[in-house]
């Protein structure tokens, strides 16, 4: 069935249409949003991750007790201050014996050093692969966990003497697992 062209030429032409004034609200509204939406993610990606690394570390780990320790420095990279309320866990075979920071408050672009020690209970079953140490931080919103990663020693398996281009040390283990590593050398 088709309609003849005098329905065709009676039917509104605008009906559906938005008006010019709903036009250009619906236009600056989709700005808003976009702006705020940018915002959102930048303050985010700035506000979420604030502790980095500053490069600093050092570490012992003992054979009798079965004990590692790792103190290494962070810096805020955040743009408010924080307080950090606790640091680390514990995992498969390795119980969390001590954690600390300090100071406890860090202003942004300041260090704070952090430390942890674990004793190992099992030299073949512990944690393995990435794993991340979480840092609970109290911000003016509230409180939060973030996880950062400390350096890792040398693999001992590693040879005294090798280069490597790119990135990414061959040898490089994840932190928990080249301290583990090095407590239970001359264990099985």
């Amino acid at each position: 069935m088709t309609l003849p062209d005098e329905v065709w030429q009676t039917l509104d032409r605008d009906a559906g249409r938005l008006s010019r004034r709903a036009f250009r609200l619906l236009l600056a509204s989709l700005a808003v949003v976009a702006l705020a939406a940018g915002t959102v993610v930048v303050g985010w990606r700035t506000l979420t991750d604030p502790l980095t690394p500053d490069g600093s570390y050092s570490a012992s780990a003992t054979l009798s007790p079965m004990r590692f320790d790792v103190t290494f420095g962070v810096r805020n990279d955040g743009r408010v201050p924080i307080t950090i309320e606790g640091v680390g866990r514990e995992g498969e075979a390795l119980t969390l014996l001590d954690a600390w920071a300090e100071p406890k408050t860090v202003q942004p672009g300041e260090v704070t050093t952090l430390h942890v020690e674990y004793a190992v209970a099992d030299c073949r079953d512990y944690v393995r692969g990435d794993w991340p140490l979480p840092v609970r931080i109290h911000r003016p919103w509230g409180v939060q966990t973030v996880y950062v990663v400390p350096d890792s020693m040398p693999n001992p398996d590693a040879p005294t003497d090798y280069s490597f281009t790119g990135d990414h040390d061959p040898y490089e283990l994840p932190w928990q697992e080249s301290y583990v590593r090095r407590t239970c050398a001359p264990h099985p």
